[in-house]
């Protein structure tokens, strides 16, 4: 305007839009300067709430104009809106994480009270949620959920091996278990233990598998399946020592048990011990020739041999897939 009135060619519309620019200039100043402060104090209300109280502010005091009121709600929406979005992926993992720490507290005091059962399966629980914490949410609190996960793991493991210690001593104590009788209800409980077994290791589900063979072993430490089944389970938790020494015991009262032979066989092969994997193996065979796992593990054991004998090897791999067994790419490739 000091320009204008400088200026002696300025004329007096030109003052006039002059000032109304001014004007428009500092009222949008103000106008940003309220907005933004109101914005900024409003955020940390709801949003549902924030709006409320805009439009009755703006109803009962006339505080904003129409566009005004626009760019306010507009600029509250994104600033509501950031820590939103920011603490998205935060909020999930803090409550899942939350929640996997009371299962585990839980565990720990099932453990202590000496209720093996419940702490395991509590366990078991905790571990699940921290492992797919750990997949979802991969850069969350990285170190402290996977010591989390590991401590749960550990923890099933040692009660386990208490529960095994306890069952191996039971069986092998001077009381004659063989002519106790057993009552009614427990060979209802010993073969529900059985089911579930078979099932859960069916699906590779080790821990809690072993968990019901334990208790069916505490009541019958005789039973010939159970022990078979918990060989199988200790195989698949990479307890290949212990399922020796499981099937070799179970082999030493059931001579004629091909099964046990099989699974015995794949656990020396694991321990490195292919001597004593073919001998279990060709020891199975000889008791039931169709037995797929065992033609299985036997063409396995001819392809890797030191010198590999793959003729018979082939021949074994045929009559397994001849009685159900599925093809495998691997050992195939290793026959050419």
């Amino acid at each position: 305007v000091l320009a204008c009135r400088r200026r002696s060619k300025c004329s007096f519309n030109s003052m006039c839009r002059s000032r109304r620019t001014l004007r428009r200039i500092l009222g949008a100043t103000k106008c940003c300067l309220k907005v933004t402060f109101v914005s900024c104090t409003l955020a940390t209300l709801p949003l549902p709430i924030a709006y409320c109280l805009i439009a009755l502010a703006n109803k009962r005091y006339s505080l904003l104009y129409s566009g005004e009121m626009k760019r306010l709600l507009l600029i509250l929406t994104i600033v509501t809106l950031i820590p939103l979005t920011t603490n998205a992926q935060d909020i999930p993992a803090a409550v899942q994480f939350q929640q996997a720490h009371e299962l585990l507290n839980q565990a720990d005091r099932k453990r202590d009270n000496n209720a093996n059962t419940e702490a395991i399966s509590l366990y078991s629980e905790a571990q699940a949620m921290y492992r797919t914490l750990s997949h979802k949410y991969p850069n969350w609190q990285v170190n402290i959920v996977r010591f989390r996960a590991t401590y749960c793991n550990t923890q099933i493991e040692a009660i386990l091996k208490d529960l095994s210690k306890n069952t191996i001593k039971n069986s092998n104590s001077s009381t004659p278990l063989k002519n106790t009788i057993a009552r009614p209800e427990d060979n209802q409980q010993i073969q529900d233990a059985i089911n579930n077994a078979k099932a859960l290791l069916a699906k590779g589900k080790h821990v809690k598998a072993r968990m019901f063979l334990l208790q069916a072993m505490n009541l019958n430490p005789d039973d010939n399946t159970v022990r078979f089944l918990l060989g199988i389970a200790q195989c698949q938790a990479g307890k290949y020592k212990d399922a020796v020494y499981i099937l070799e015991e179970l082999i030493k009262e059931n001579s004629a048990n091909a099964k046990a032979y099989t699974v015995l066989g794949s656990a020396h092969f694991a321990l490195g011990e292919t001597a004593k994997a073919k001998s279990a193996t060709a020891q199975a065979l000889k008791l039931n020739p169709n037995l797929k796992e065992a033609n299985f593990n036997m063409a396995q054991l001819l392809a890797v041999s030191n010198p590999p004998d793959k003729d018979r090897a082939k021949k074994f791999y045929k009559k397994a897939l001849s009685l159900g067994a599925i093809r495998n790419a691997s050992l195939e490739l290793s026959m050419k």
